[in-house]
């Protein structure tokens, strides 16, 4: 009788341990909500700031489990659904309180972003197309924070647009420089001519004839043209057509030149490739008006 009371005791012991250990476990479905309740957040744009924590207690809440110290996991997974539920609280006051002022912010920035034009109203806009991505999907802090940048940069977009307009009258017509190579033993002209049309189309015209070095020779000629506009006080070069007329290179070798002559063409662009730019300061100081 005994022994059947003893085994009986040892039994009930065991089941309650088990039991105990059960009632402290976490379910895999159970963590499966929490990070879902994580990745929520992120998708409606909460900081890691918030979430910093709550990934460190699933982390810990995993770890515990794989250790079986049903104590820790208990205690941790408790904490995460605590600091769950704050985060949610927390982020959808933000918003709550954000979506006001952002919006504000918002219809003020389209107001004065009205007046730009060109490269200036590239700019804005290039900055308000990720503002209304952010806000799209409830991103609301991220939409704000891009808000603020264009915010502050928009009293230098139209400075920058005064100033344009200010140059758009000076600089159509033809501007011209040549160099030489700096050392006088070498004679050689390089030309350049850019012609600035009042249409905002533009001419370009370069060469290069004479020996630049000790050993090289050049004598080439190229012809493009494009477009142009100002932002600010740099001066934009699209180029969209470019035609080389010649390209002929010596290389002195052994006493003797050799002659490399590199084919001709005439050839549209339709991407960047050629695209270029220059200050109106640098036209003015290496280049003169015809």
């Amino acid at each position: 009788m005994r022994v059947r009371c003893g085994a009986l005791i040892s039994i009930g012991v065991g089941v309650l341990i088990c039991a105990l250990f059960i009632g402290c476990g976490v379910s895999g479905e159970q963590l499966e909500r929490a990070e879902a309740r994580i990745e929520a957040l992120e998708k409606r744009g909460a900081p890691d700031t918030l979430l910093s924590t709550a990934k460190i207690l699933l982390y810990n809440v995993k770890a515990a489990q794989e250790t079986r110290n049903a104590g820790l996991v208990r205690k941790n997974y408790d904490s995460l659904l605590i600091h769950l539920d704050r985060a949610e609280e927390h982020h959808a006051a933000t918003i709550e309180k954000l979506k006001p002022s952002l919006d504000s912010l918002r219809q003020s920035i389209a107001e004065r972003k009205e007046a730009l034009k060109g490269r200036h109203l590239h700019v804005a806009d290039s900055l308000a197309v990720k503002i209304d991505s952010f806000a799209a999907i409830q991103w609301l802090g991220q939409a704000m924070r891009k808000a603020r940048v264009l915010d502050s940069l928009l009293p230098s977009l139209h400075r920058q647009q005064e100033t344009a307009l200010k140059l758009s009258r000076k600089l159509p017509g033809t501007w011209k420089t040549q160099n030489v190579p700096a050392d006088k033993r070498f004679k050689a002209v390089e030309t350049k001519i850019f012609t600035f049309r009042p249409n905002g189309t533009v001419k370009i015209n370069e060469k290069m004839k004479g020996r630049t070095s000790e050993s090289i020779r050049e004598d080439w000629h190229f012809v493009s043209s494009g477009s142009w506009e100002l932002k600010g006080d740099t001066v934009f070069i699209q180029v969209v057509k470019e035609k080389c007329l010649r390209q002929n290179f010596w290389n002195k070798k052994d006493g003797k030149w050799h002659k490399e002559s590199k084919p001709t063409y005439d050839t549209t662009y339709t991407d960047n490739k050629k695209h270029r730019w220059i200050t109106y300061k640098s036209l003015r100081e290496d280049f003169k008006k015809l």
